[in-house]
This record gives C-alpha cells, structure tokens and sequence, in this order.
C-alpha cells in the first residue's frame, strides 16, 4: 500500500491532488488568461509543432472508441491530437502540406475521413483516414502521415465546406470557378470525384452546407448552402450540382468583408461575422443575427455588439450556444435564448491574448464546440492551442469527505447554462447496489437563479464505506447528471487491488477491462501511464460506482502500459494501488484489413534479426512499413532463397508491418522488442 497526500485536511474537500488538473476560472482568470465560466484543462505550445502559425482546428469522435481527436491546422501541416484525457492532449502524428506552407488552411470531417485544403499553390484536397491514428506506437510519436487520396481538381483553396448528410465537399475561394462553389462528391472518400459548380456569385470566403429542415417548406429535404461571399449572405439551392440556383443575395449595414455564417439548428436564424466592419468603421466587435425563415428573402434582426474591440472570426452554434473566436479577444460564447428577437447574450468566454483587445489578426482563428465532452480546442494563432470546457454545471466537489461525527452537511449545485423555463433537480445514492434511504436529499427542488444545495443527513448512523450518487438536472427537456462520493470513514484498509491486467500480459485490443479487487467499492480514480513513474500519464478517468471494473480506451499500441488507483480517504492520506502491467498487441482496424501472407517469420516478437521463410525459392521485393502505412525500407530476396535474414535491430520498439510489393492487402505483423 502506498498513499499520496492530498491538498488539505478537512472534512468537506473541495479538490482532491489526484483529480484533473484543470486551471479553474476563479477570480476572471485561468492559467493567467482572462476567463469567465470557462476552464482551461491544458494547452499545447506552437513549438511542440515545429511551425510558425496555427489556423484552422475540427474534431473528429470515433464511433466505435469514443476517443476525441483534434485535427488542428498549422503553416507547414495538419496535426492530430488525442484529447480523450483532456488534461493530458497527445500529439500523435501529422499530415506536411501537399506542396509548401500557407498561412491559411482549412479542415472538415466526415465518417472519420479528413479533406484538407489550403492556399498553397497547387495543393489540391488531401484526404486523410482518421481511423490510422489508432494504429500508432506511442514511441513513435509524432509519426508522418501520408494522405491516403490527393483531390486535384484545384491548386489552392482559401476553405472548405463539408455537407456531411449528403456527402459533398465544397472547397471554396479556390483557383476555378471564379472563386465560387468548386462541389466535389466524396461518398467515395479515396475517390473523390468533381460534381458541379457554381460561379453566380463569385467569390465564396466560406459556406455551411445542410439537408434544409427548416419552416421554408419549397425547401425542405433539399441541399442548401449558406455563403459568405465577401459584400452578401448568399443562400443557393445545391440539389443540383450540374444546375445550381441562387435564391438570395442580401447586403446588410456597415459591409466590410463578408466572412462566415452559422445557422442555429432550427434552421429558422442565421449569425454572421464580417471581418473588416471594426477597421473600416470604427465600432465595436459585432455579430449580425438574421431571419432565414424565408430563403428567398432573409434580413438582418439585429447587429449584437460584443463590447470589444477585436475582429471577429469563425462562429459555430451547438444546441443552444453560439461559439465565436474573435481573434485578440479569444473565444466568446453567446446564448441564443432571445436570436429571434435579434438578441445574444454573454455566457463566459477565454482569451488566448490577455494582454489586448486590439483590432488586429492575431489571436483565435477558429474553435470546434462538437465533442461529446464539451471540451473545445481554441486556437491562438502564433502560441498554440487551448483546451477549455465552459462550466454549464458543477458540484462544488464530487468528493465527500466525512470524518467525525458530523450529522449534516452541505455541497452547493450550481446550474450556469442558462435557459427558459423552470430547472428542477433530483438525486440518488447508492449502498452496495441499493437505494439509501434517509442519507441525502435536496433542500429545493427548484431555482432560478440556478442554484440550489445538496443535503447529506443521517451520517453519524451510517456505517462506514463509500457512497457513489448523482445528482440530475432537468431544463427545456434535456438533462445533466452530476456523480459525486460521499467517504464516510474509510481509511488504508479500503486500498484496491489491481487483478487484471497485470504481469506484462499482451491484449489484442485498446478496449481494455481494468478489474480489481475492493473492499469497499463506491469510487475509483484510474491512471494509465508509459512509464513505472507514471511521469507520463496517457489516460486518466474517475470512476463512480459499485462495480469494480473500468472500461477505458488506451491510446498506443505495443507500449508497455502501467495503471494504478487512486481512493480518498475521510481522515488522512489518500491511497494509491500497487501497480498493474500490460501491453497492447492489435490495436487497428486497419491493420485488420490485411490478410496473412503465404510467408512466416521467427521469432516474432523480434530483438535484432528475424527470419523469413516459406518463400518457396521465388525471388520478390519485400516493403517493411511503420503502423502508419509509411515506407521504412525495401528488401530484394533473390530468387533461389529459401530462408532470409531481416535485420531490425536498428529500429524502436513498435509494430511493424512486411509485405510483398504488389500485394498491398497481404502483409505480416513484426512485434519489435
């Protein structure tokens, strides 16, 4: 048994050592940046990506996995990050431009597919499958990428627009069409193939591109594109790629240069940002609110000034929320209870340059609001990138600490979001599976504002343990739930057991069950790293429950993994578990693609020099490919040869892939030691 110490000693813990090690925003600040209810949980400096700027970020969730990644745009390439761990991001790999660096790139995602495109001369559409980035050794890391399909229907290209219901990609500002719609059809995504076109209105700057499920009923279920094209939002109908219609093109107050729209998601209201409005007219940063009820005559209702002075940039909305990066004052997010009168209000905000709010192009180029976590990457274009979490609600501690004879205690809830209509809450907890009767209930089932207070009763009658609960929060039909502990007396005893896996056992998937043994189960805090010391953690995760079991995603394959637990107690140090071991041997998808070849290698896993055999005495050329599909080294057996000598002492410890030239789908997996 082992123990950590935890920040203070007392009976009700407001943060415990071992938890997350986000940079609250407290007093108007996180980390040092100007916040309002909004958490940095860690960031990633330019200098990691070996470039100049950063410009574009999107995200992409694997269905099967759950693990988020980033896909961030840069000067000279297009990084992937891991954040499924938030507070420790994974830089796994990149994609180098196509032809040379570009201070403007863009990114869209659809079905786990990457189209990138960029100013560049002659770069074209690169497609990169995003599934690749779960095949990487860890000690690999940052691997190459190679795009898996180049689009050169274009050279350079100033965005990209992705409907991704239908499956088409409209690369934008492009060298054709007069910088106008460039549709290409990427159901096929290694095959992307041209569709259409539209130049009516010359140049787009940027575009959303939806199945319309709006109140225009001669348009619903049609494509419809939304465009900011410079001095209008132009709105065509794109059904047709072969015979696009333009339905409207609407100037509005103050035009200076038209850059990007967002439609909120019933269709019925449009936010857009022009770029230059703040320079060429000397007013405030402002987002312009329209009424797209009718797509062949949308208006503006209403121009919101922000109450700063920086320019704005890219806005996305997700439910009820508007996310704005409006370079030099950060990300802003707005609430969009009030859009149809022409009205946004403020919720927080994080700004990546705390020291102005000037009127220049420097500062958040874009964020991504989509993640299931809430966790949103915002970008600072010449330091790097943040990732925040806006503080819809909290508990002001998930742990419970009871030592002593204590009767009553009191954990405020705070609900943030805010919303129309009334908030109700409940709660539950759980002793051994069942129902506690009599231990914790809420003073007011009601609030508004949105506050209210956690009651624990009944604790000097209960016996000692742990007790997992949550609390629910109800609004506009939607619900969060809250999990908390409550430790009532446990002490070293309740120290867990690592059961499986340990011992250096070898896992065919990144799907791992952790079990282990408790005494008293109720809460857990898992920590996965590459090393004994766990001074690189790749995972981390809390668990509220009775189960003794954690299901987690780990990230690399064939690298020796080390996890432990971590438990608080109510009176003392908190308790670390011994350490369990493990490796993870298959760990792609794609790898599962390929079949086994007729040939053999022993031994495998390898240290120095593997032997090939069953070639039969036939002469060929064998490729030896890292996990990311990238070349490493070409091998010529001569004809007659009936055993041969591989020599990979020279190379890391990894997975490894060797096949024939010419039989890209038959390839031989090389554990390297």
């Amino acid at each position: 048994m082992r123990t950590i110490s935890t920040l203070a000693m007392s009976t009700l813990m407001l943060v415990c050592s071992y938890e997350i090690s986000a940079q609250r925003c407290i007093d108007g600040f996180s980390d040092g940046y100007p916040c309002q209810m909004t958490d940095q949980l860690s960031s990633l400096t330019l200098a990691l990506f070996e470039t100049q700027n950063v410009n574009d970020v999107w995200g992409w969730t694997n269905p099967e996995t759950g693990r988020e990644y980033v896909t961030l745009g840069l000067f000279n390439k297009t990084a992937f990050i891991d954040i499924t761990s938030p507070a420790r991001p994974l830089y796994i790999g990149y994609l180098p431009t196509q032809t040379f660096g570009s201070l403007w790139r863009d990114i869209k995602v659809r079905n786990g597919y990457a189209y990138i495109v960029a100013e560049a001369g002659g770069h074209g559409m690169q497609v990169f499958d995003l599934t690749r980035l779960e095949s990487v050794s860890y000690a690999e890391t940052p691997v190459q990428f190679n795009p898996d399909a180049v689009y050169t229907g274009f050279g350079n290209a100033h965005n990209i627009a992705v409907d991704e219901e239908s499956g088409f990609a409209y690369p934008v500002g492009t060298n054709t069409f007069a910088g106008g719609l460039h549709i290409v059809d990427i159901n096929n995504p290694t095959a992307p193939a041209y569709a259409g076109s539209s130049e009516e209105d010359g140049y787009t700057h940027d575009a959303q591109i939806v199945v319309y499920n709006g109140p225009h009923e001669a348009y619903q279920g049609r494509q419809i594109c939304f465009a900011g094209n410079e001095n209008t939002i132009t709105v065509f109908d794109v059904t047709d790629k072969q015979d696009v219609e333009m339905l409207s093109r609407t100037e509005y107050e103050m035009i200076g240069y038209t850059h990007q729209c967002w439609l909120t998601e019933d269709h019925k209201y449009l936010l857009s940002n022009d770029e230059l409005d703040e320079l060429d007219f000397e007013i405030n940063t402002r987002t312009i609110v329209w009424d797209v009820q009718d797509l062949e005559n949308p208006f503006p209702i209403g121009y919101v000034d922000l109450g700063t002075t920086s320019i704005d940039h890219n806005l996305y909305v997700r439910d009820n929320m508007a996310y704005l990066s409006n370079y030099t004052s950060g990300l802003r997010i707005l609430d969009l209870n009030n859009v149809g009168n022409g009205l946004l209000n403020s919720f927080g905000y994080f700004d990546v340059v705390p020291d102005n709010d000037n009127k220049t192009f420097t500062g958040s180029w874009s964020n991504y609001p989509y993640f299931k976590s809430e966790v949103i990457p915002v970008t600072a274009m010449y330091s790097g990138v943040h990732f925040v979490k806006p503080r819809y609600a909290e508990l002001e501690t998930k742990i419970i600490k009871i030592c002593g004879n204590e009767s009553v205690l009191t954990v405020p809830v705070h609900f943030n979001q805010p919303v129309v209509g009334n908030v109700s809450y409940s709660s539950s907890m759980m002793d051994s599976n069942s129902p506690v009767n009599g231990f914790i209930l809420f003073a007011n089932s009601q609030g508004a504002p949105y506050s209210n207070e956690l009651i624990v009763t009944g604790i000097s009658s209960s016996n000692p343990g742990y007790y997992p609960g949550s609390v629910t929060i109800s609004y506009s039909g939607n619900t969060r739930n809250l999990p908390f502990v409550v430790v009532k007396d446990a002490d070293e005893t309740a120290v867990p057991v690592p059961a499986f896996p340990i011992g250096g056992v070898t896992l065919n998937t990144q799907n791992v069950l952790f079990q282990y043994d408790d005494l008293f189960p109720g809460y857990a805090y898992l920590q996965v790293a590459v090393d004994p010391d766990f001074e690189t953690i790749v995972y981390e995760v809390e668990h509220f429950g009775n189960a003794t079991e954690i299901q987690a995603i780990v990230p690399f394959g064939m690298t020796e993994y080390y996890w432990r637990l971590i438990k608080p107690v109510s009176c003392g140090d908190d308790l670390v578990s011994e350490t369990g071991n493990f490796m993870v041997g298959l760990v792609s998808s794609v790898q599962n693609e390929y079949i086994e070849p007729s040939f053999g290698i022993a031994p495998n896993p390898v240290v120095d020099v593997a032997y090939i055999s069953g070639i039969d005495g036939k002469g060929m050329v064998l490729e030896l490919l890292d996990i990311s599909g990238r070349k490493l080294n070409e091998y010529t057996v001569p004809a007659g040869t009936s055993v041969f000598s591989l020599e990979l002492g020279g190379y890391t410890a990894g997975i490894y892939m060797l096949r024939e030239l010419g039989a890209p789908k038959s390839a031989l997996k090389i554990v390297k030691r």
